[in-house]
Order: C-alpha cells, then sequence, then structure tokens
C-alpha cells in the first residue's frame, strides 16, 4: 500500500461517523430502521477509503473499511438512541430538576451499551453484514 493507512483509516472513520449521522437522522425521521440505508453506509465509507487511498484496492483496505462501516453503524445507533432519550427527558414532568441530558453524557452512554445486547438481532446482524459486504467488494481487486 502506497498511502499511509492511519490517513486512509482516518477517512474512513470520518466517513463512517457522518454516515452514521445521516442515518440516524434517517431513523429518528421516520422511527424505524430501513435496512437498505445500511448498505448505502457501507458503499459510502468503502467508496471514501478507495478515495483516501488514490484508487488502490487490496485486503488490507477491504478491513479498514469494513471497520469503518461498523463504526458508521454503531454511531448511527447510539445517536438515535441518544436522540430517543433525549426526546423522553424532554417529556419528563421532571425536566426543570434533571434537565435534558447531553448527546455524549455519561449515563447516555452507560444506557446504551446495557442495551446494545437486545438491539442486536439476526435482522441487525443481516443488514450488518451485508453493508460490510458492500465496503468490502469496492475495494475488491476485480471490482
Amino acid at each position: 500500500m502506497r498511502t499511509k493507512p492511519a490517513s486512509v483509516a482516518a477517512v474512513g472513520a470520518a466517513a463512517g461517523a457522518a454516515c452514521g449521522a445521516a442515518w440516524a437522522l434517517l431513523l429518528a425521521a421516520t422511527r424505524t430502521e430501513i435496512g437498505f440505508a445500511a448498505i448505502g453506509v457501507g458503499y459510502a465509507v468503502g467508496f471514501a477509503v478507495r478515495h483516501a487511498a488514490d484508487g488502490e484496492r487490496g485486503r488490507n483496505l477491504q478491513w479498514i473499511a469494513v471497520a469503518c462501516t461498523v463504526w458508521g453503524l454503531l454511531l448511527g445507533k447510539y445517536f438515535y438512541l441518544a436522540h430517543l432519550v433525549r426526546e423522553m427527558a424532554a417529556r419528563s414532568p421532571n425536566v426543570a430538576t434533571d434537565g435534558i441530558p447531553g448527546w455524549f453524557d455519561p449515563r447516555v452512554f452507560s444506557f446504551f451499551l446495557s442495551v446494545l445486547p437486545r438491539l442486536a438481532g439476526v435482522y441487525e446482524a443481516l443488514w450488518l453484514f451485508l453493508a460490510s459486504l458492500a465496503a468490502w467488494r469496492t475495494l475488491d481487486r476485480g471490482a
């Protein structure tokens, strides 16, 4: 690989974060998970990694793209859950005393980690696999 893996990974992570935030907005707007959007996250991250690598392809870049895709989808889930928690807190009768937790409030993060195993099922695994496959294929030497 002629390009620096760290800079490619940084671009991939940024693309994953941006796509995850966009996916969270889609979840919040529709109140439903649209699995095909996860595939779009995979393609977008894969293409960002390929662009950052100056068009290079290969196994190392594929793994970077898959990791950044998973990162983006996890962030999307986190931001959507944080949105729901903030929305519920705003409607709480104790909002004046408790306040609305921030996006990165440790309590929100702790809650996310505690419910994540219950959010991960066969349906989510399927879309995670398909999104990872999309990222992988954008950097396949034959593509």
